[in-house]
């Protein structure tokens, strides 16, 4: 009951769905140079604290995005939550099967201190 609910709010909010994964995603861009500059420093640059503020970037944009669209905090974290997971996951999987590396292009772009090259 409360899936069809759901997503009849969704159906019917469609432009409000569409800016709360916009504000969502502008957090996140937000969140991204603030985790790139943290990972940057030597005593931050490893894996550990790569997905632990990109885990810490999408609770930060969630939050944002409830506390923006009160009236329809649930169908509005659901279209976004929807939308990072498949963007995110494409992402992942796209990059790391391309490069056939266990460490992805994804993962050592914002690990680095260096720009990876696009041969990688």
């Amino acid at each position: 009951m409360i899936a069809v609910t759901i997503f009849g709010d969704l159906r019917q909010q469609k432009l409000l769905a569409v800016r709360a994964v916009g504000t969502g995603l502008l957090t996140i861009l937000a969140a991204t140079a603030l985790k790139y500059r943290i990972t940057s420093e030597s005593w931050a640059n490893g894996l550990v604290a790569f997905w632990s503020l990109t885990w810490l970037s999408f609770l930060l944009a969630g939050w944002v995005v409830g506390a923006t669209h009160r009236r329809h905090r649930l169908p509005m974290l659901v279209a976004f939550t929807a939308y990072a997971a498949f963007a995110k996951g494409w992402l992942y999987v796209s990059t790391s099967t391309i490069t056939g590396m266990w460490r992805t292009r994804y993962a050592l772009y914002w690990t680095s201190p260096l720009p990876v090259p696009d041969f990688v």
